[in-house]
């Protein structure tokens, strides 16, 4: 019994994350008024990712589209990421931004995604990632900042030793 549940603790600690980062970002954010209604967005990362691994980390860069339907503010995104060691992961999900004081925005992120790599197994060919963004205008509505990310297979695996990731992230909304 210890052994299943230990299995599942990172989906408990990630769940714990994501209500604490919300609980502290609710008072930060501004009571302007409504914000623009979403635009299709073009998104570009490059950073590393295992970063708490023992081995050295790698490089990684990703392209992702966020799309301007949303739901009460949650919006669908589709994104394909590959790293220097041939490791390519591809997938989808929902996010969430939330604008906060000095034109800063918190973009939360979660989805499935197939991860292919024959060099570090991470358990399972799908996988979950969940990120928290920051970023700030930086040119006209172009947004650039820092992500950190988690992807693992939440516990569905024999194994899940998961992988985390830093990374700069450009925002580029598209059409006017």
């Amino acid at each position: 019994m210890h052994h299943a549940f230990h299995r599942h603790v990172p989906i408990f600690r990630a769940a714990g994350l994501a209500c604490l980062l919300g609980l502290i970002t609710l008072p930060l954010a501004r009571s302007a008024d409504a914000p623009p209604p979403p635009r299709l967005e073009l998104v570009s990362t490059v950073g590393e990712i295992g970063i708490r691994q023992p081995e050295p980390a790698d490089t990684i860069g990703g392209v992702e589209l966020r799309l301007p339907q949303n739901w009460h503010g949650i919006r669908p995104w589709l994104g394909v990421s590959a790293l220097d060691n041939g490791t390519w992961f591809a997938g989808g999900g929902f996010i969430y931004d939330v604008k906060l004081r000095s034109n800063w925005t918190a973009t939360l992120g979660t989805g499935p995604f197939y991860y292919k790599n024959r060099h570090h197994n991470l358990g399972l060919d799908l996988e979950f990632y969940s990120f928290l963004e920051l970023t700030h205008p930086v040119w006209h509505d172009a947004r650039a900042g820092l992500r950190i990310g988690h992807l693992s297979n939440g516990g569905l695996g024999r194994r899940n030793p998961g992988t985390e990731d830093l990374l700069f992230v450009a925002v580029v909304p598209m059409g006017s």
